[in-house]
This record gives structure tokens, sequence and C-alpha cells, in this order.
């Protein structure tokens, strides 16, 4: 028979081999096909399974790593994003920029749909700026004009605000130039311009007129300006108009005035004003709100009031002057004014000085920016003025900007407010660093109502300009925001360098700011390699040049770097603060002296004293009655790192003494703890023992009178002898400074005469002459 991976055909000599990719059993007399996803080397016996993730086909030598997937580290397939074209490709290619691979095993890359984008590598694509995705067509679709958005995954685009437009896929809104306005969600903007005020509002028959034309937008030169004409009508209903009058001629001032030389009108005509401007353009004036009439000579009309501006919500004397205005008072039927569009009012006073002049008292009710008109009636004959009154309010800033510059340069300030509605209503702009020096704007420029530019000419460092708008009222108004001149910031010295946490650290330098709201200060610190910020656990600004941080809670060994930003300048300490282990007083002794004993050394007991003699400071004494001063030093001696020594002085007086120890720039200070004080103190006596006689062999308790004792018990001891011989030390209770109850604790024989000591302080022993005698 043929061996396995062998085979012959019927009357065959020898048995042949079976090839790559084919196998046979024992005695085959033909080799089988390896199925699909196998495959066999030449004489094999049987098909190998294909590794994990390759393929093959029916009759293959070997298998293969399949597009989509990469040999690196073993066939693989590839991620989203990622692709490969060609079978055992080594590694996986990213998918080109605005193409993508949106699941994994991906053998091409996609191109994004128009309005997306998608970076190299990108499992999906991205709306560009501009568009949004739309989920019924699967498309990103551009923001309609009017619209925008720049969130590239947003599902909506946002409206453009009133006076911005923009385009079909806008990323932002654009303003509208000048002289241009729009409503929400426009794609355009168109100009606006319209007549405000006509002065004067009326004028006599068969007179030439200078008219003034106030309003907004009205050109922004004399050659935007093509025609000014006046469209008379014979009512007041404003029927058929007559044709058109063009004024005699005129002259542009500003985008808000142009005056008109009328011709003379032989007839009562009521008119409007018509401009036609070079784009196009034309603006009418609105009657009645802009009057425009001429009138025979009897009717009554005011060509003139003054003042024509003044103080909000204040009693206002206007006079009128006109012609018909009657003989006498009596003459005026009704002398009322208009406040925009409420209600006629009858003037409060009205003062008549002739038949040209009268006055006419407003009253305190009419707010800024209100303007008034007047109407006079006289013989059943009328006239409402085209002169406006303007209430003007004080001016009002909101904000300015920017907030900080760099002192010595020009800087142009941008200030929000509410300043009239005419330049010529702003007087003055200026800014001072202290409200007092008064330096004017160079120059300022009015924007509009609400924005006034003004330009400080390289202005030293100062923390606190402020701004000043004055209307022509000379009426002021200062900002309540500050423009800061910034020097530059330096932090030159930090006392002291080390010490224990919780210590406060005394900050000098320059440019430290105003007021304290100015300044944030914080510190890193370091410790076991790990470093974190950290705000002040106290701060403190005095000036400009100091200011104080109590350090929080920080680990012995840590260094501390702090940190100064004043607005938008920061700088760090050069050296930083080093915590070291806080210096502890556990016992001074002794801790009482009499008052006659003067100049004694203390010793002082403790821990972290330092290594060496330089690293005491000083020792100080104090009083505990008068803490926290007088404090006074002491001479001193450093041994060890646990005890120190102090010679006090003579001068001091009775009291009860605490230590301060000062270690490179730390201090320890105990006064409550009874071990760590000195008591000067008079000297204690006994004065009397009762009972003066106890019974024999047995224990007594007696009490001893005196002077002095110690304040709480454990500043005394009591001792006893018997017949003068050695001390026996006994248990007592302290009543007070001049009673201590003290045991006898066995009995005695008669005649036995008994002697006590009372000693007070460590070192300090006081025998009393009272004697107590056993009956």
């Amino acid at each position: 028979y043929c061996a396995v991976y062998s085979f012959s055909r019927a009357a065959a000599f020898v048995c042949g081999n079976c090839a790559a990719g084919i196998w046979s059993g024992a005695a085959a007399s033909t080799c089988g096909t390896c199925s699909a996803n196998t495959f066999s080397l030449a004489a094999a016996s049987s098909c190998t399974n294909c590794p994990t993730n390759e393929v093959s086909s029916a009759g293959s030598s070997s298998c293969h790593c399949p597009v989509g997937f990469a040999t690196a580290g073993g066939c693989h397939q590839c991620t989203a994003g990622k692709f490969t074209d060609t079978v055992d490709t080594s590694a996986c290619q990213n998918c080109d920029v605005d193409t993508f691979s949106a699941t994994a095993g991906a053998s091409s890359c996609q191109n994004c749909p128009p309005s997306s984008s998608a970076a190299a590598g990108s499992s999906s694509c991205a709306c560009a700026v501009g568009s949004i995705y739309d989920s019924g067509s699967s498309l990103c679709v551009p923001c309609p004009g009017g619209y925008f958005t720049n969130n590239p995954s947003a599902t909506s685009c946002d409206m453009c605000p009133a006076n911005t437009y923009s385009h079909s896929g806008a990323t932002v809104c654009t303003a509208c130039d000048d002289g241009y306005i729009s409503d929400a969600g426009s794609s355009t903007c168109h100009y606006y311009a319209r007549i405000d005020q006509i002065i004067p509002g009326t004028i006599p028959l068969n007179e030439k007129h200078l008219i003034t034309i106030i309003g907004i937008n009205l050109g922004l030169s004399i050659t935007d300006v093509d025609f000014l004409s006046i469209i008379p009508y014979h009512d007041a209903e404003l029927g058929d108009s007559l044709p058109d009058v063009p004024c005699e001629w005129f002259k542009w001032i500003d985008r808000t005035r142009l005056i008109c030389r009328s011709p003379p009108f032989t007839g009562p005509v009521f008119a409007k004003i018509r401009v036609t401007l070079h784009n196009g353009y034309i603006v009418e004036s609105q009657y009645p709100a802009t009057p425009l009439r001429w009138k025979d000579e009897l009717t009554p009309a005011i060509t003139h009031i003054s003042p024509e501006i003044g103080p909000a919500r204040t009693v206002q004397r206007i006079t009128l002057t006109g012609i018909h205005f009657g003989e006498q008072l009596a003459d005026i039927q009704e002398l009322q004014y208009l406040v925009g569009d409420k209600n006629a009012e009858d003037c409060v006073n009205v003062d008549f000085i002739s038949s040209s002049i009268i006055v006419c008292t407003l009253g305190d009710d009419i707010e800024g920016a209100e303007r008034v008109r007047f109407r006079i009636k006289v013989n059943d004959l009328e006239d409402v003025t085209g002169y406006l009154f303007e209430a003007l309010a004080p001016p009002f800033i909101s904000r300015s900007f920017p907030t900080v510059g760099t002192a010595g340069f020009d800087r142009v300030i941008t200030i929000i407010g509410d300043f009239g509605r005419f330049p010529a209503m702003t007087k003055s702009v200026s800014y001072s660093p202290d409200q007092s020096t008064i330096i004017p704007c160079n120059p300022y420029v009015w924007v509009g109502t609400k924005r006034i530019l003004c330009t400080i000419s390289a202005p030293p460092p100062a923390f606190g300009y402020r701004f000043r708008v004055c209307n022509k009222l000379d009426i002021c108004t200062w900002s309540e925001t500050d423009y800061i001149e910034a020097g530059p910031l330096a932090l030159t010295l930090v006392t002291p360098i080390s010490g224990n946490t919780h210590r406060t650290v005394t900050l000098s330098g320059e440019n430290f700011g105003r007021t304290a709201r100015d300044v944030v200060v914080d510190m890193a610190i370091t410790a076991s390699a790990t470093t974190t910020r950290s705000p002040c656990a106290a701060f403190n600004w005095f000036s400009q040049t100091l200011m104080t941080c109590t350090i929080p809670e920080s680990p012995v060994g840590a260094e501390i770097v702090f940190r100064i930003q004043v607005h938008t300048q920061v700088v760090d300490a050069t050296a930083p603060y080093i915590v070291l282990p806080e210096p502890i007083i556990t016992a001074v002794s002794p801790n009482s002296a009499p008052e006659l004993v003067k100049g004694r050394v203390v010793s002082i007991w403790g821990d972290n004293f330092g290594e060496y003699a330089v690293d005491l400071t000083k020792i100080e004494y104090f009083r505990i009655e008068s803490f926290p001063t007088p404090i006074k030093p002491c001479q001193s001696w450093h041994f060890n790192t646990t005890f120190l020594q102090c010679r006090l002085p003579q001068d001091m007086i009775l009291g009860r003494y605490g230590f301060h120890v000062t270690m490179r720039n730390q201090v320890t200070l105990r006064t409550s703890a009874l071990i760590t004080q000195y008591n000067v103190r008079d000297e204690p006596a006994i004065t009397a023992v009762i009972p003066a006689t106890i019974a024999a062999s047995a224990p007594a308790t007696v009490t001893i009178v005196g002077t002095s004792f110690g304040d709480v018990e454990v500043d005394n001891k009591v001792y006893y002898n018997i017949n003068s011989e050695s001390l026996r030390q006994t248990t007592f209770s302290l009543l007070n400074s001049t009673h201590i109850v003290a045991d006898i604790p066995t009995g005695y024989p008669s005649n036995t005469f008994i002697r006590f000591q009372v000693f007070v302080g460590l070192q300090s022993v006081y025998e009393g002459d009272v004697v107590l005698v056993v009956a």
C-alpha cells in the first residue's frame, strides 16, 4: 500500500507524493483538494486551517492576509479610519484628508459629502463650520443667509442679530456698514435715514427762510446729497400735493444736519421735506410729527425757543420767541407743551413779556432724552412749533475697554454708555488718575449715542485712570471701572525666606495694583517631588509696594515659590521659602523665684532649637499680664537642639512671664502651660497653723495659713519635720494662695513639736516659724 501523503494508480509500480494544496490518506489512489481557508504543503496527509484572519481559496498551498487587514504583529483588522487595498500588506494606511472609513476592515476610503471635511485617518466627516447636519438627507447643509454657526457639530444655525448680516455658509455675522441697518436674520443690510426735526416749524408768508433739517444718516458728505426739496400741500390732511419746490440752495453740515433756504410762499402751506441721496435713498419728513408750515401774519408763530436743552427732571423756564402772541396774557387761550407722544400739558406758569416773547415753565417730570414741542393758541388761531426743547439726562458710562494697557504708549479707549443724540450734546471727554487732575482726551470722537472714543497720550503708570464725560450743561459723569496703565510688575524681596508653616511672609516690590482687587497671590508648594498650587491662607494688601501672605499648612522641608499676578502681568519669586520644623518649648527651670531673687539664669527645654548657635536668633521674655507688650530680649545661650538658657534682668516686677524663642525666622510662643512660665512673686510666708495642737498618737489634718502660696497646686510642695529632724513630704490640698490643708499621716507622742515648710517653685524653699504641738 502507498503511505499516507502518497498515491498510486492501477498497475503502478511506485507511489507518487501529493503536490502542495492537495493531500491523501493511506492506500489512496488519488489526492484530495484542500478546501477554502485551509492549505497544505507537498506530500501532506491533511490540510491545515489558515491562521486567524487569514484566508485561502480551495487547493491553496498557503494563506493570505486579506484586504482590510495588515500583517504586522499577526494578521489583524484595520481600525475605522484606516484601510488596505492589497493582500499581505504589512501596515494599515490612514484615509486621506477629506476621506473616511466608517467601519473596521475597510479596503478603501469614501469621499466626504459636500460641505463636510475630515482629517487624515478619520472614521467620519464633520460638517464644515457654517454648515449643519441634516438627518433627513444625511448631508451637511450650509446655513442660509442671515444665519451662521461656528460649531462643526451643530444641529441648528444661529440667527444673526439686528444690524448684522451673513451669506450662505457663514461662520460669523458681519456688522452692517456705517449708515446701514438690518433686522435680525438678514442676509443684507439696507441704508437707513430719517428726519427727526425741522426748525423752524412755522414760517411767515412771503418770507424766505433758512430751514434746519435734523435727522440720522443724511449723507456722509455733501456729495451724498443729490437733491433737497419742499413738498407743499394746501391743507393739514396732506391731500393732493402741489409741485415740488427745490430749496434755493442747501448746505450739508454733517450726517445729522442739513440747511435749506426756502423760497417765499404767498398762501398758507403745509409741507414736507424730501432729501434725495446719491445712493438713490429718499427720506421724507412726516407731518405733523415734524411740522413745516407757512401761515399768514395774524396766525401766532413760534420761531425760536431758549434754551433748547436742559437737565432732566428739573423745572425749566423756556422763552418762546415769535409773532402774534397777542397784546396781553388774556389773549393767549392755550399755551401747552407736548412731551414725545404723550398728551399735551399746560405750562405750569406763563409769563407774558410782549407780543413776541412769552415764557413757559415746564414741570419737573420730563425724563432724560425726551423732546418737548410747544403749542400756542391766540384768537382761535394756533401754532405747534417745530422747535424742540430736549431734556438732557446726565451722561451715563456703563463700561470702557480695554481695561489694561502698557504705560508710555498712546491708546484709544472705547467708552460705552448714553451720551445724547448729537455730538454737540457732549461738551468734553477727559480722564484722570485721581479724579482731580483732569487730562483732556487727545482727541475724542463722538461715534454715536452709545459710544465715544478717547485717545490717551502716552500716560505714565497709574492704577485707576477713570473717564469723565460732560454734556453741554456741564453735567459730568465719571466711569466706575478703572483703566490701568501698569508699570512693570516686580517682586524684589520675600521676608523671611524660611520658617514654620502658617508664617506670615512679607512681599515687597513694585506695581502691586491700586487695591487688593487688582492682585492675585498664590504659591507653588513643592514637597516629596510633588508640586501643588495654593492660595494664601490669609492675604493683606497694604500698598503698591507691600503685601503679606500667610502660608497654608505645609510639610516640613517644603519649598514655596510665591507668584503675583496684577491684571495681565505675572511674576514669580526668584528664591523659595523653606518650611522648617517649628521650635517647641516644653519646660522652664526654675519656674518661680521671689521678687528679691533677680538676674536669674533660666533653662529652657524643648525641641527644634537648631543644630548650631547661629540658628538661634533671639530669646525674648514678656509679662503675661501685659502681653503682647512689652516684649524684651534677654542674654541667651544655645547648647543643642533641646536646651537653651536665658538670663533675666534685675528690673523685673511681680507677675507671670512667658518666653519667645526665635529660630531662623521662626517663633514659638507658649504662655498658657504652667510648666513654661516663670513667676516673679512675693516671698511666701506661714502665719498660722490651725489648730495649734493635735491629739497624740493619731493622724491629723491641719490648715496652714500664710501669704503668696502658689496659684495652682502644682506650684507648691508641703513638708514637715518632727523635733527639727529631717523633712518629710506630705499630701495636701490647695484652697487658695493663702490656705493649704495638709495631712499628718501618722500619730506622734505627746510633747512633740512639728514645723511645716512650704516650697513654692522648683528651687525656692521657704520655712515657717509657726510650731504645731502634739498635746
